[in-house]
């Protein structure tokens, strides 16, 4: 998939981890992941 994204020349980051398919890695990386994923982010919500 990281090779697929680089060559459309998407915008991404690949983090391998060390412990296959579970939750440690994930959750270790989801603060840094929704910090990159939102960075320049500023509109302001609004209800419509």
């Amino acid at each position: 998939m990281a090779a697929a994204l680089k060559f459309a020349g998407y915008d991404y980051k690949f983090v391998m981890g060390t412990e296959g398919h579970n939750g440690k890695h994930g959750g270790a990386i989801m603060p840094e992941s929704l910090r990159w994923l939102w960075a320049g982010y500023e509109a302001p919500l609004t209800a419509k």
